[in-house]
């Protein structure tokens, strides 16, 4: 789990849809080789970010079965702005999968889009 090494939620909100603010641990040893004079939060865990937050609002573990769109808009440094918003809609839910959409934004513009699919394990 990244969830209080990698960030800090500083704000959840699950009403409609989940809406979470975040602080990336600039320091984290993650950035030391990704890329050492840039660094830059890997695309693999803004993935894993969206899914343990949305294993926040659901009770169970999960394992991403489908990613239909993943799409990297921009970098993120950490060091320029460590804060992120992102957003979750769940689209369907039942006992053993979870349809969702999401985004991860800075400053207003979103950086991250990603379509997918969990499964319950």
């Amino acid at each position: 789990m990244l969830i209080n090494n990698l960030y800090t939620i500083l704000q959840f909100e699950h009403q409609e849809k989940i809406e979470v603010s975040a602080q990336i641990n600039v320091s984290h040893p993650i950035f030391k080789g990704h890329f050492p004079s840039m660094p830059i939060l890997p695309g693999v865990c803004m993935v894993q970010l969206v899914k343990e937050l949305i294993e926040e609002v659901h009770p169970h573990q999960t394992l991403l079965t489908h990613a239909g769109n993943i799409k990297f808009l921009s970098v993120i440094n950490p060091e320029i702005n460590d804060k992120v918003k992102v957003t979750i809609e769940i689209r369907n839910s039942d006992t053993n999968t979870i349809t969702f959409t999401s985004s991860i934004s800075q400053d207003q513009t979103i950086v991250f889009k990603f379509t997918g699919q969990l499964q319950n394990i």
